[in-house]
């Protein structure tokens, strides 16, 4: 249920006052005939039936995935795949929580798609930004506050989000800004409860149009008990409502064999071929992302196998997923006879004094990563190491600024532009042999002594978000310590979910 859009009759008068004038013209039978809902965990004081929603004659519904940067709709899971079963078309929403704090609307972002996962599905709308709120900021603060929002999320899934508002909160909050047509509107507007009628004329925002209309948050559909809310498409099909498939197809992503990954420690927030393995072998969706529904087909399939169903890939899970190959026995030489005592043999020669080695040539320290498809939305240590060969800002996040830089150097190198790491690039970026060696330090023998827990952040945060293959913003939270207590389980120590000098020795050592 949605903050604040309750149909009062003031909330009406302003909407009409604010619009310029009386209810526009009908909705046409055809292009304005796809109808569906919305739902968070309000609607769910009995279980939905989205098989009767279809027969409804819904054709598409938004679920509250997220609400600031750590509430999960606890339904949002089971909603998604029931929706997917029933044939409609899907897609997950936010509630935005605006605020002062530094860094919290990319935050909530990165929160928001490490719950949905890119959402690249067949019938996947595109996601949803609902603002309804200020935090307290100004519009000029709200205004680069969202900003930053769509354009985390847009990074991570390459899809370009819808915003969801009304007219009195956009005028008002949002200094009825301008720079957001870009984007397709989400427009609550109350004036007709059937929605028979077009939304009044006079659009915030500079936009000529909405895309979605929500008419209604009083609604009656079967397979839903109580109110909901009540939506309109501007398009002719469902196919239409799903665009914005930017990211390339995951089928082309290089996978290797599970084997290849064995030991790895995935949890919400991974990315890449590694996960995109698991989850065509636990039967998710491969789109390789490490979302809310990976870990609950995760959940099962450790149920399933009788192992501790922790949601993540721990020592038990990669036994199950990728067991070891028996030893072959190793065939015992027959029993030679025993020879005559030899003559006793002349002193033999001195031998030479061995030539001094030369310089062990090394391999460049891209040669690890060598053929790993790296896009905009992978995470680790591969991406540090590219964004060290780039000479950008590293943070262990493929994002806008290292693509960017990406492109500046296939330019340079006369490589076809791509911007992500295909075989040409990494030929120049990773040749064979460079120069001898430097020995080589552990990156966490420097934090052995930094205790860390909840609240904690800086520098030894994002270090151990990089080594926990989560991530790394450097700020402790909830899913910092998830992962940490899942490495905790599988090394068999204390569940503490705080980091001491345990834990880091068993990160330098890899025991």
């Amino acid at each position: 249920m949605r903050i604040g859009l309750a149909p009062t009759a003031l909330s009406l008068a302003c909407a009409v006052a604010l619009s310029g004038g009386p209810a526009g013209a009908a909705v046409g039978s055809e292009r304005f005939r796809l109808t569906g809902v919305d739902v968070s965990s309000y609607q769910h004081s009995t279980s939905l039936d989205w098989t009767k929603v279809k027969a409804a004659g819904q054709d598409f519904a938004f679920v509250k995935a997220t609400e600031d940067s750590g509430y999960t709709n606890p339904y949002f899971a089971a909603d998604w795949t029931g929706l997917g079963a029933a044939g409609m078309a899907r897609g997950a929403y936010h509630f935005a929580r605006p605020s002062f704090t530094p860094g919290s609307a990319a935050a909530q972002a990165r929160y928001f798609v490490s719950v949905t996962g890119l959402m690249q599905q067949p019938g996947a709308l595109a996601p949803m930004f609902d603002l309804e709120e200020t935090g307290g900021l100004t519009p000029s603060q709200l205004i680069a506050w969202s900003q930053t929002w769509l354009d985390t999320v847009q990074a991570l899934t390459g899809r370009r989000p819808v915003i969801y508002t009304y007219a009195y909160f956009w005028r008002t909050a949002m200094g009825d800004s301008h720079a957001f047509t870009g984007y397709p509107l989400f427009l609550a507007d109350y004036h007709d409860l059937t929605g028979t009628t077009a939304p009044l004329p006079g659009m915030p925002g500079g936009w000529t149009t909405w895309t979605f209309w929500q008419y209604s948050d009083t609604g009656q559909v079967p397979g839903v008990s109580g109110p909901v809310d009540m939506d309109r498409f501007r398009g002719v099909s469902v196919t239409d409502a799903t665009w914005g498939h930017t990211m390339p197809d995951p089928g082309v992503v290089p996978v290797l064999p599970l084997s290849a990954y064995t030991g790895q420690l995935l949890t919400i927030g991974s990315v890449g071929p590694a996960v995109t393995a698991v989850q065509q072998a636990i039967g998710a969706d491969p789109d390789g992302a490490f979302g809310q529904l990976t870990a609950a087909a995760l959940r099962t399939f450790q149920t399933a196998h009788g192992r501790p169903a922790t949601g993540v890939t721990d020592t038990a899970t990669w036994a199950v997923l990728a067991p070891a190959p028996a030893a072959a026995p190793v065939p015992q030489p027959p029993r030679a006879p025993v020879p005559a005592p030899a003559p006793t043999p002349a002193p033999a020669p001195k031998p030479a004094p061995k030539p001094a080695p030369s310089p062990k040539p090394v391999v460049s320290p891209l040669a690890h990563y060598k053929g790993q498809l790296l896009r905009v939305g992978s995470t680790g240590p591969a991406v540090t190491a590219l964004q060290r060969a780039l000479r950008v800002d590293v943070d262990g996040q493929f994002g806008p600024l290292t693509r960017a830089a990406l492109l500046r150097w296939q330019q340079a190198h006369r490589l076809p532009q791509t911007g992500v790491t295909d075989t040409r690039t990494w030929a120049q970026l990773a040749p064979s042999a460079a120069t001898t060696a430097p020995k080589p330090v552990n990156p966490f023998t420097r934090y052995r002594t930094t205790v860390l827990k909840v609240g904690a952040t800086g520098p030894a945060v994002a270090a151990l978000q990089h080594a926990l293959r989560i991530g790394a913003d450097g700020q402790f939270g909830p899913l910092t310590r998830a992962a940490v207590l899942a490495y905790q389980q599988s090394k068999r120590l204390p569940m503490t979910g705080i980091v001491t000098t345990v834990i880091w020795d068993a990160l330098i050592t890899g025991h």
